[in-house]
């Protein structure tokens, strides 16, 4: 194997490992993404469901009080 074949093979070597580390780069910064979006959903739910759960709570206090 003369030096240019050696250079064109560790060429080869470098890029594919470049676009191996790439790959995987992108792979975690997509479950990173996914993750926070998770997240962000899970809490956008939870104060939803509090803030139905306060005007729930209002609505009967007013109520009773009209009741009396």
């Amino acid at each position: 194997m003369d030096r240019d074949e050696q250079a064109r093979l560790d060429q080869q070597r470098r890029d594919e490992q470049a676009r191996l580390d790439q790959e995987r780069r992108d792979e975690e910064a997509r479950r990173r993404a996914e993750e926070d979006q998770r997240r962000r959903d899970e809490e956008a739910r939870r104060r939803a469901e509090e803030d139905q759960r306060r005007r729930d709570e209002e609505a009967r206090r007013r109520a009773e009080e009209d009741r009396r």
